[in-house]
């Protein structure tokens, strides 16, 4: 058997207390030992930080020495084979990048943050038809990240008919909510509306790998400071397995 541990989280690219939740981030990351992590909003001058030049000398590839301005990254402990940024419709620049993992069984990873306006479904639609379209040709693939519309009957999730939803492919009708201001005390200050909604999700298609688990992560206010967490999302960390003779 073998395993793969995967980690999507919108990062926030507020400037509260922004290099405090940078650590912080890391600091949770740690421990699980991700495999790969797709992070959202993440800006330009922290790909110099000293997380990320550390997760380098550790042998992790990282997708990116520089962004125009806040975007999705992958980082990756196991080799990668090709990678690429593919243009999206999109007023906001969006972009899905996608990681061709090295091993077997074959994985391709693709993370994307899509257009985040609440009258966006429409170019959110269109998003993911290009997506779906792109990834066709791949028997094996995860899509991870933050897609920016609820749970229900949605155009959205439409589109996504082909893919297992993680979270409720392990919990159920637990919401799991990723963006919950009744908790994340920080996302309430900001808005002064309370917000629950499960924007951030990991799909899987493949034949090959099935979710083992899903938690999710940062659900805890950072130290003694109960207004400010790593993000005004909380993470997600998947456990994928594929059944078989499989080495790492």
């Amino acid at each position: 058997m073998r395993e793969l541990r995967l980690v999507t989280w919108n990062v926030w690219f507020g400037d509260w207390e922004r290099e405090a939740r940078w650590r912080a981030l890391w600091d949770r990351l740690g421990p699980l030992e991700p495999d790969v992590v797709c992070l959202q909003e993440v800006v330009p001058e922290t790909l110099g930080s000293r997380e990320i030049g550390a997760l380098r000398r550790r042998g992790y590839w990282v997708s990116d020495r520089r962004l125009r301005d806040y975007d999705v990254i992958v980082a990756a402990r196991t080799g990668v084979d090709a990678h690429e940024r593919v243009p999206l419709p999109s007023g906001m620049g969006r972009e899905l990048l996608v990681a061709k993992l090295a091993g077997t069984p074959p994985l391709t990873v693709a993370t994307v943050h899509l257009e985040s306006l609440a009258h966006s479904t429409p170019q959110r639609v269109a998003q993911l038809e290009h997506i779906v379209a792109h990834l066709s040709a791949e028997e094996d693939v995860v899509l991870a990240g933050d897609l920016n519309f609820p749970d229900g009957d949605r155009p959205e999730a439409e589109v996504l008919a082909g893919f297992v939803d993680a979270w409720p492919s392990v919990h159920g009708a637990d919401p799991g909510f990723t963006i919950d201001s009744r908790v994340n005390e920080m996302r309430y200050v900001q808005h002064g509306t309370h917000k629950q909604v499960r924007y951030d999700r990991v799909l899987l298609r493949s034949p090959r790998w099935r979710v083992a688990d899903v938690e999710r992560l940062g659900t805890e206010p950072l130290g003694d400071d109960p207004f400010t967490f790593v993000s005004d999302h909380f993470g997600l960390c998947v456990r994928l397995v594929a059944d078989g003779p499989f080495g790492r």
